[in-house]
């Protein structure tokens, strides 16, 4: 069994796989994520060599853990410079056996520590999202079965289920909703 000290688990990973082992980091993010980097130049070395890994992860590494945050947070990344098949980058990731696996391929940039933070970044911590929310516009609608049909129309275009159009486009309707309903405000 490994210690979860940082040189043991670099020094059996890089001795066991000296081609693909890329780094380990332990992040302290809300607890301790364990962040396991490995690189592959084609698909076949991935494919040979993932399941192997995974099971030293578990069994070296994981199972040397107390907390519970700590063993539900290890997260795996394989990056590899070619592409990697549908079926084998699903088969990798949703292995939910000891750890989180993420496949990156097509990778081309160097592997260094700013890109591999990167990486962490966007699919860890998510330090590198900027979240501005707009300022929200509230429209009091009140209608009636005599209101006018063209507002109706407009309600039946608008799809209010998240996902199926954007807020932006919502808002325009609601806007030329308010906009009609003022107009007849003003005829009557």
């Amino acid at each position: 069994m490994l210690s979860s000290h940082n040189h043991d688990i670099t020094k059996f990973f890089r001795e066991r796989y000296p081609n693909e082992f890329v780094t380990f980091k332990l992040i302290e993010y809300k607890g301790n994520v364990s962040v396991f980097v490995f690189y592959f130049e084609e698909e076949k070395q991935l494919e040979k060599t993932w399941n192997n890994v995974s099971g030293n992860v578990a069994g070296l590494y994981q199972a040397e853990l107390t907390e519970d945050f700590d063993m539900w947070n290890i997260y795996m990344f394989h990056i590899c410079r070619s592409e990697i098949s549908l079926a084998l980058k699903y088969k990798i990731e949703n292995d939910r056996f000891s750890s989180r696996k993420i496949v990156l391929d097509n990778y081309d940039e160097e592997i260094s520590d700013i890109g591999i933070n990167d990486i962490i970044n966007e699919h860890i911590t998510n330090v590198d999202i900027i979240y501005k929310p707009k300022e929200t516009k509230k429209i009091t609608l009140s209608l009636d079965a005599s209101t006018d049909s063209a507002i109706w129309d407009l309600i039946k275009d608008m799809a209010l289920r998240p996902g199926k159009q954007s807020i932006t486009e919502s808002e325009q309707i609601l806007s030329q909703i308010a906009q009609n309903i003022k107009n007849e405000d003003q005829q009557s």
